[in-house]
């Protein structure tokens, strides 16, 4: 278990993870704790937790121990931070690369979410629970 975002100090942010680990059939438990700088945050923002959570899979995938899984997709999101964009004036999305086709896509999502917003008809048809928006980049 993984908990992002705890402030334990004024400019500082801690993700602490609960390592449960069997060794002889006996479960062993224990904290690991991962403190940086609080960066400024933008509210809203859609993809961090997807993009965690990819990076980590994608070293355990390669078979990384899960301390270096979980300091990989650290490092991956913080340096990638930076990549956020605007669909409007209260939604964002993480983003990772601005080739001219991944752009096109995303500029899909804005038209997307903006003429859904704007027809009253069609938001009728949105549940309360909210949607996704999915695109993909052509013969992906």
């Amino acid at each position: 278990v993984i908990i992002k975002g705890g402030h334990p100090e004024k400019n500082k942010i801690a993700d602490i993870a609960l390592i449960s680990d069997f060794e002889n059939k006996k479960k062993k438990q224990y904290f690991l704790k991962f403190l940086k700088d609080l960066k400024p945050i933008v509210q809203n923002v859609h993809g961090t937790g997807c993009v965690f959570s990819a990076a980590l899979t994608a070293a355990l995938a390669i078979k990384k121990d899960l301390y270096f899984a979980i300091q990989n997709a650290e490092e991956f999101f913080d340096e990638n931070f930076e990549n956020i964009t605007k669909i409007n004036d209260r939604a964002y999305i993480f983003t990772l690369n601005y080739s001219p086709e991944k752009k096109a896509v995303l500029n899909q999502v804005k038209e997307i979410y903006n003429f859904i917003s704007s027809s009253k008809k069609f938001s009728r048809l949105i549940p309360e629970v909210r949607t996704n928006i999915s695109v993909s980049l052509p013969k992906a």
